[in-house]
């Protein structure tokens, strides 16, 4: 999912700005169920491939939901996304 951020470079174009831009970090969740800042995208890209960006906000919530979704509200859910959300809330 791309999360609207300011970010100081493109990773799909290989660009670097002088200064922080209105651009989206591209969020994944690895093999370890985490989720975290894997790329970062700049306006341009954005502007011509057009992909939803949500707010960080947003982001979170609908992270929050998969997480319930594979752990099925177990009772160590909390304790799990905790940790799932743990680089997710760096980034």
């Amino acid at each position: 999912m791309y999360v609207k951020s300011l970010v100081s470079e493109c990773d799909f174009i290989n660009k670097c700005y002088s200064k922080p831009v209105e651009g989206a970090d591209l969020l994944c969740q690895g093999a370890t169920g985490r989720w975290c800042c894997v790329m970062t995208v700049g306006p341009e890209w954005l502007t011509e491939n057009k992909p939803t960006v949500i707010s960080y906000e947003d982001a979170r919530e609908a992270c929050m939901e998969i997480l319930r979704k594979q752990n099925n509200n177990r009772p160590s859910f909390q304790r799990f996304t905790e940790a799932a959300l743990y680089n997710f809330l760096d980034f």
